[in-house]
């Protein structure tokens, strides 16, 4: 019944973006599913997890959004601390929520926030204020803690009023050319605190891992905890040769695939360096 279930949804949603007009926007995470930790549950699971020569963990780590169901509890989004967010791909992330506190300093409507409101599958902002504009903020009460998370490096903010997480927008949506234009003078220091903690700082950083980070992640993979496997076998039968061609290529393997990745790396971070 919940394959079935599921699958109408995934349908429905389909269906749905099939019908979207061009004024119109697909909502990229439509199905948001709320968790929060259970220590009970955490702590037995982990238990379980390292006794079978840490295989459970190797599990949590390959499939992240099935570890979280068995070691977190559903709950609303507003109570939640991780989301399982599924995209219209159909792929599964784990993301975490996290908070900042608005400024308190001045009242919701000196604030002049654009709030999120829901028209059809377009997210539109409209301001309090046409005196002033600035971020858009899903939960726009003063003093409070706005819970949001970054998925594929976009922010989504929980709104109250629709109960789950929005997008996080800009002034390129729901705000007239005027509205703009009476920002020529700056904005107060209060919303320019508010608005970096919003968006975050003005720049793109493309983090460079390190070797051994890298050398984590490749050994991690299937492929190589197979080959693992593999040569302890073939050691215990005693192929000592067999199992030495096998750490040979295998090790051959990692180290180009090291090489290369942190190379494209590298690359990566020195353009968009460059070109901001």
């Amino acid at each position: 019944l919940m394959d079935a279930d599921g699958s109408r949804q995934d349908e429905s949603a389909s269906k749905a973006a099939d019908q979207v007009t061009p004024d119109q926007e697909v909502d990229p995470c439509p199905r948001q599913t709320g968790y929060t930790l259970s220590v009970v549950r955490a702590a037995l699971c982990y238990m379980l997890a390292i006794l079978p020569l840490c295989g459970g963990l190797l599990f949590a780590y390959w499939f992240p959004a099935q570890w979280l169901k068995l070691v977190c509890k559903k709950c609303p989004l507003s109570e939640a601390h991780y989301v399982i967010v599924i995209s219209l791909d159909g792929k599964q992330c784990v993301e975490h929520v996290r908070e900042f506190t608005m400024s308190c300093e001045q009242s919701l409507e000196e604030s002049s926030s654009l709030l999120p409101s829901s028209r059809g599958h377009r997210q539109v902002y409209h301001s309090i204020s046409s005196d002033d504009v600035t971020a858009p903020l899903a939960a726009a009460t003063p003093s409070t803690s706005v819970k949001y998370f970054v998925h594929r490096y976009l922010r989504y903010l929980y709104d109250d009023n629709v109960h789950k997480f929005v997008l996080l927008r800009g002034l390129d949506r729901g705000v007239k050319c005027d509205a703009v234009c009476a920002m020529e003078r700056g904005i107060r220091h209060e919303d320019h605190e508010d608005r970096l903690l919003q968006y975050g700082p003005n720049s793109i950083d493309v983090p460079v891992k390190p070797y051994h980070l890298l050398f984590v992640e490749e050994v991690l993979h299937p492929f190589y905890i197979f080959q693992i496997l593999c040569v302890t076998v073939w050691l215990n039968e005693a192929y000592y040769y067999y199992a030495g061609v096998i750490v040979l290529m295998s090790s051959s393997s990692i180290i180009a695939s090291l090489i290369q990745t942190r190379r494209n790396m590298k690359q990566l971070h020195d353009m968009v360096k460059q070109n901001c």
